[in-house]
């Protein structure tokens, strides 16, 4: 799995794999209309190709990002200023739902774009959660110990319902239409980009927990 593999070998790759996706993309593009106007060629085909391509897109430009932002130095930010202008910033996709944040005045050095990334995908993946379910609640807190900073994001969706994180970064699992099921393998090369670590689990009550630990 290219983007959790920290060798240096891998960024020239992110880079091919980022331009090789876009070339053809603008091909592509530039003949669907050309097919949309075939009779032959149903209106759905046409919605598959384009989902298809915002997908492509969508990896390309979450590939391109990570090399950028990674190398970015790291400097002191307050976390807790960051969630809540995520937050913010996402609140039109947030309509119906309570978001929680237990405010904890916490400062980290670490890469700021690459943490956002991740925190951005952490919230992004529990808003999703909760499609299917009549409650729907955001809680995001954070904490310290002696070794990590945590960013603890809790949904009350359905849960992990029988697999594992693993088995989800393993296959790319994603339930949404327009999902590329790589929202959990970017959340774990930030954390092992910052020493730190990644888990996901099933809250006894319901939902799940993702938690993002960066090393202090």
């Amino acid at each position: 799995m290219i983007i959790v593999n920290n060798k240096g070998e891998n960024d020239e790759l992110l880079d091919a794999l980022g331009h090789e996706i876009k070339n053809p993309i603008a091909l592509i593009n530039a003949n669907i209309d050309y097919i949309n106007e075939s009779k032959e060629v149903k209106e759905t085909r046409i919605n598959i190709i384009k989902g298809q391509l915002e997908k492509i897109m969508l990896i390309t430009e979450q590939i391109m990002n990570i090399k950028k932002y990674k190398e970015e130095p790291k400097k002191n930010t307050w976390i807790l200023d960051m969630i809540e202008e995520l937050v913010h910033t996402y609140s039109s996709s947030y309509k119906g739902i309570n978001i929680e944040i237990e405010e904890e005045v916490l400062e980290v050095e670490c890469n700021v774009n690459l943490i956002e990334l991740a925190i951005s995908n952490m919230l992004k993946n529990g808003v999703e959660a909760l499609d299917e379910v009549e409650h729907k609640e955001i809680k995001i807190k954070l904490e310290e110990d002696n070794e990590y900073i945590k960013i603890i994001v809790e949904n009350s969706g359905k849960g992990l319902e029988g697999v594992t994180k693993e088995e989800l970064m393993k296959n790319k699992i994603t339930t949404k239409e327009k999902g590329t099921g790589l929202g959990l393998s970017i959340i774990e090369y930030v954390a092992k980009e910052h020493g730190g670590k990644f888990t996901l689990e099933n809250r006894d009550e319901g939902g799940c927990v993702a938690m993002l630990a960066i090393k202090k």
